[in-house]
């Protein structure tokens, strides 16, 4: 974990310190597109995948995996999605870079998620 990120300022940390905030809309993309971070990997998501993530989260999460292909100019991430009863397990990995990220958000983090993404993209 970055010694120099403000934790307080994160949408959801995580006991473990892992972490997940939702940084802004995404430039040059859809409509409702926005860029997360998943403990300290950043990509875009649109909105269809957006929808696919958020419906795996919540109390009346569609549980199941999905693993979506995420292009970027460096190459391609993977960002792979476990939805069960305790939570949603985001999974990245970013081979290209040789990095990866993972973080667990409780079902109770659902309205705190969609009220961040409705923030960022209500200015687009």
């Amino acid at each position: 974990m970055n010694d120099y990120l403000d934790t307080k300022t994160l949408l959801y940390t995580a006991p473990d310190g892992t972490y997940f905030d939702v940084i802004d809309a995404l430039p040059d993309a859809p409509a409702g597109s926005v860029i997360v971070n998943v403990s300290g990997i950043l990509f875009g998501l649109e909105p269809d995948d957006l929808a696919q993530v958020l419906a795996m989260l919540g109390p009346n999460a569609q549980h199941g995996q999905i693993t979506i292909p995420i292009s970027d100019p460096d190459g391609t991430l993977w960002l792979t999605a476990t939805s069960d009863p305790h939570g949603l397990i985001l999974n990245v990995s970013f081979p290209a870079c040789g990095s990866n990220g993972q973080v667990t958000l409780p079902h109770d983090q659902a309205d705190a998620v969609r009220a961040a993404v409705e923030e960022v993209t209500s200015g687009e």
